[in-house]
């Protein structure tokens, strides 16, 4: 291959590098939380899952997937699901 094909080559890589990486950082999803001040969550050793209103939901099977991972993250952390919410005293 001539040096002018390769540069070529090497260009078209910088630019699908480029694009790539546009949009991979304008996938990336924000993450909110609300929490009263002064809240110790170290007293807190249960979850619950809950249904959001007008949340939009995945499939199925991906949202059993995403919950069944979740579980086993925080099970790992030495929290466990509960049936009823109980906020600690």
């Amino acid at each position: 291959m001539n040096s002018k094909g390769s540069k070529g080559v090497v260009q078209l890589a910088a630019l699908v590098g480029v694009i790539l990486f546009a949009c991979i950082s304008t996938v990336a999803q924000e993450v909110t939380y609300n929490s009263a001040p002064g809240t110790d969550f170290s007293k807190f050793k249960t979850y619950k899952w809950v249904k959001i209103e007008g949340a939009e939901n995945a499939d199925q099977i991906l949202d059993q997937q995403i919950r069944q991972s979740i579980d086993s993250q925080l099970a790992a952390k030495g929290w466990t699901a509960a049936q009823f919410a109980f906020l600690p005293p």
